[in-house]
């Protein structure tokens, strides 16, 4: 995942007593018959209450096919752990979007190697230009010279392999582009060394990006 471990959140979130209470809430009113669980259509409606949209068919039988088979719904345990990771991901992907903005300074809805230095020279400094470089190519999957947040997200979410996994934690570079607060460039460009495995892209398809 970008600016982490594969696979991991920045942390785990943990809900305060009101929002449990009000998720527990929602729980007993869409389960109106008492039953002790919510069936698939129960599920639903406290969707909707909760977040606002109605779950799809995939999402509904995701969760369904998830629950313990010798009940006959979901149960209040489940139910709160679903929604807890609903929200944990909720926030995650609104900390994903809080840095592309950071990094679009000009709000054009898309990212440039321009873009990409101008925050690294905030968070990191004195962090190699080629370095960003690399990080920048490796993001931009069309190699257009505009990496979008489809693009940015992904990475995020998805970056194992990439060397903008290896330059730093979600968390620290949100901080970082919110207090101006530098980096560390030897935990930095050693995470880069330890863990960058340069792919050859065709001569054909990869555009030309300029060192300033």
């Amino acid at each position: 995942m970008f600016f982490s471990q594969a696979g991991a959140r920045p942390r785990r979130w943990e809900a305060s007593q009101s929002e449990h209470k009000k998720w527990v809430e929602v729980f007993k009113a869409c389960d109106e018959e008492n039953k002790g669980y919510l069936s698939r259509e129960d599920f639903k409606v406290a969707v909707v209450m909760l977040f606002g949209y109605k779950p799809s068919k995939i999402e509904a039988d995701s969760v369904m096919s998830s629950v313990d088979p010798n009940t006959s719904g979901i149960l209040l345990k489940e139910f709160l752990d679903i929604v807890r990771k609903k929200n944990e991901a909720q926030l995650y992907r609104n900390e994903i979007r809080h840095i592309f903005t950071a990094f679009d300074r000009h709000y054009r809805g898309y990212l440039t190697l321009e873009d990409f230095k101008k925050a690294f020279k905030q968070v990191a400094p004195k962090l190699s230009e080629r370095i960003i470089l690399e990080v920048f190519r490796e993001v931009d999957q069309d190699s257009d010279g505009h990496v979008s947040f489809k693009d940015f997200e992904y990475a995020m979410n998805y970056g194992q392999n990439l060397t903008f996994s290896s330059v730093t934690s979600t968390h620290s570079l949100l901080v970082g582009m919110q207090n101006g607060a530098a980096t560390s460039e030897d935990s930095l460009t050693v995470s880069y060394k330890a863990k960058h495995s340069l792919t050859k892209r065709s001569s054909n398809h990869e555009p030309t990006y300029l060192l300033n």
